[in-house]
């Protein structure tokens, strides 16, 4: 057993899905946790992948992501074949045994589901033709509704599978999947919920590297202590944790002044602890003291991150001036945020913090200065991909343009479609109207 907490927690997650897919009636292993501990389920999946782990499953790991049934079947398969190649030709430590795959898919099968299924029958059966060995189909990131989610495994748990054919996916518990699918079919779908926490653990961890005389390491496990008081709502453990922090912070920044940084953090986690309890005269000046620090780092570490920072803080500082009405305050802030974020070329929370600019004027009834401060990011969509500007909060700065009565005399409709037709499409309008919808 490993002496690091991480890689303990990783070791029995993988004995408990070792002993899951040994299960003869289960065909899907569903891994239930919280959604927090992604990062630790997908070093977990990495994990199965090890050539000198001890497990006799044959396991797949797909990153295809689900658009639709036939693209998605048809990948996984492509998938297979591609890391059958990569294993052909790689270079493996003689002490591990390793022999050629002759395997080719039949990519000659019309329907989506079956095309997938014959397919990993015919793989199973090559790899283990007694069907003792198992073999695994991992979909880390399938990113399913919980409507093809069920539709999808419902389909394939209907399919004549080999004996020793598996799936694995992980599901969070801020939004099952796969709940449903669960309680139809309870016997072929196994669900483990590991013990994890993943804060814990790092805090664990911290704490194992604590050597005297280190800061660092002291610093990493004090910090660790104060997001798992912030976790728990312990406001005053978090001010005990934070002084711990700051204490080590003031003696290192003499010798390194890129410490400043986690100035910044440690009053970011106070300042949000204060909002939490509506004590918001407390909550800004802690937030003054992150953009003062923020602010300090000017000239002094690499301006990108200077400027990220003094944009961070800034924004966060104008929340709670809006929080509290003091719109005048607050335009000036997200005034200087945007400067800041236009310094540091983040054109995404540019476009953002003119919006906010925008959306505060036109609460303290400066209707013409938000629609330019609105006309402004309208035009950063030329510095953002397109995927970019249809997942953000741009097309609710589109739609607050078509909405306005007075944008006219600055922007025209056919101006509009010149610039937006390329990016969102030619039926942008029916696009921002749909998101504002959603």
């Amino acid at each position: 057993m490993a002496s690091n907490p991480i890689e303990n927690s990783i070791e029995q997650l993988t004995e408990d899905w070792s002993l899951a897919v040994e299960q003869a009636d289960v065909r899907l292993v569903r891994i239930l946790s919280e959604y927090e501990n992604q990062s630790l389920i997908d070093t977990f999946f990495d994990y199965l992948l090890a050539i000198d782990i001890e497990s006799d499953t044959f396991v797949f790991c797909s990153e295809t992501e689900y658009t639709d049934t036939n693209a998605f079947c048809h990948s996984i398969v492509k998938e297979i074949e591609e890391e059958v190649q990569i294993w052909n030709t790689a270079n493996i430590p003689e002490d591990i045994p390793h022999s050629e795959i002759n395997w080719k898919a039949d990519l000659t099968i019309e329907d989506p589901i079956t095309l997938l299924t014959q397919n990993l029958n015919s793989f199973s059966r090559y790899v283990s033709p007694d069907e003792k060995q198992k073999i695994c189909l991992v979909l880390k990131q399938p990113a399913f509704t919980k409507k093809e989610a069920t539709e999808f495994f419902s389909e394939i748990l209907k399919q004549d599978l080999v004996s020793n054919l598996r799936f694995t996916v992980a599901d969070y518990k801020e939004g099952t999947l796969y709940d449903k699918l669960s309680s139809q079919y309870s016997t072929e779908v196994k669900t483990i919920i590991p013990s994890m926490d993943i804060a814990g653990l790092a805090e664990q961890l911290a704490s194992q590297e604590v050597n005297e005389g280190s800061a660092d390491s002291l610093y990493r496990m004090y910090l660790m202590r104060l997001f798992n008081k912030a976790k728990a709502k312990d406001s005053e453990g978090i001010m005990q944790e934070a002084k711990n922090c700051l204490d080590i912070i003031s003696k290192e920044i003499e010798n390194d002044v890129n410490w400043i940084s986690q100035i910044v953090t440690v009053y970011t986690v106070i300042y949000g602890d204060k909002l939490r309890l509506k004590d918001y005269k407390e909550a800004l000046y802690f937030s003054d003291k992150a953009v003062e620090a923020a602010t300090l780092s000017e000239g002094k570490i690499d301006p990108t991150l200077s400027y990220r920072l003094m944009g961070q803080t800034l924004t966060g500082n104008g929340a709670i001036l809006c929080i509290q009405k003091q719109w005048e305050k607050a335009v000036k802030v997200y005034e200087q945020a945007t400067k800041a974020y236009e310094s540091c070329g983040d054109y995404l929370m540019q476009c953002e913090t003119l919006r906010l600019s925008a959306w505060v004027k036109e609460q303290n009834n400066q209707k013409s200065d938000a629609i330019d401060d609105y006309t402004k990011a309208f035009y950063l969509v030329n510095k953002m991909t397109p995927e970019i500007a249809k997942h953000s909060t741009y097309p609710l700065i589109v739609q607050k343009l078509l909405d306005s009565t007075i944008r006219l005399d600055k922007l025209s409709d056919k101006e509009m479609d010149n610039v937006l037709s390329p990016i969102l499409g030619e039926e942008w309008r029916s696009y921002v109207k749909e998101y504002r919808k959603n």
